[in-house]
Formats: structure tokens, sequence, C-alpha cells
């Protein structure tokens, strides 16, 4: 199932995930998406945005898939 977007490619089901004061890595800011994930989407859309963390080179990559898919806090 694809993640729903509006025109400018954005999804607008995005779950609201909290960052900040948490451990500084990119397993941690996995986590915490996926957790803020899990009420709002099914298995299958989690797993596409887990393939985008995944593909990332950086921190700085891993952090702008957070932002693109999750209401960042």
């Amino acid at each position: 199932m694809a993640i729903t977007t509006d025109s400018q490619g954005i999804p607008t089901n995005r779950p609201k995930v909290k960052l900040t004061g948490g451990d500084g890595n990119v397993f941690a800011v996995m986590g915490a998406c996926r957790r803020a994930a899990r009420a709002t989407w099914t298995t299958a859309q989690w797993a596409l945005v887990r393939e985008k963390f995944l593909a990332t080179d950086s921190y700085c990559q891993a952090l702008e898939v957070a932002t693109r898919y999750f209401e960042v806090t």
C-alpha cells in the first residue's frame, strides 16, 4: 500500500514523532519513527519508509527522510 501524498509529494498522513532529547544516532531516529508510524500506517507503508532510511549514507540524510515522512517535534 502506498503512502498518500499531496500534489507536491508530501505525505498527507504524517505521524508526529519527537526527535529532541534522545540518542543521536540513525537507529534511534528510525526507532522513534517506527513507534510513531504504528498508529497511523500499515506495515507495508512503514516498510517503504524503512527502505528509504536504510538507503541513506549519513545521519543528515536520515533526518531528511524523517522530516519528509513525519511531523517532527
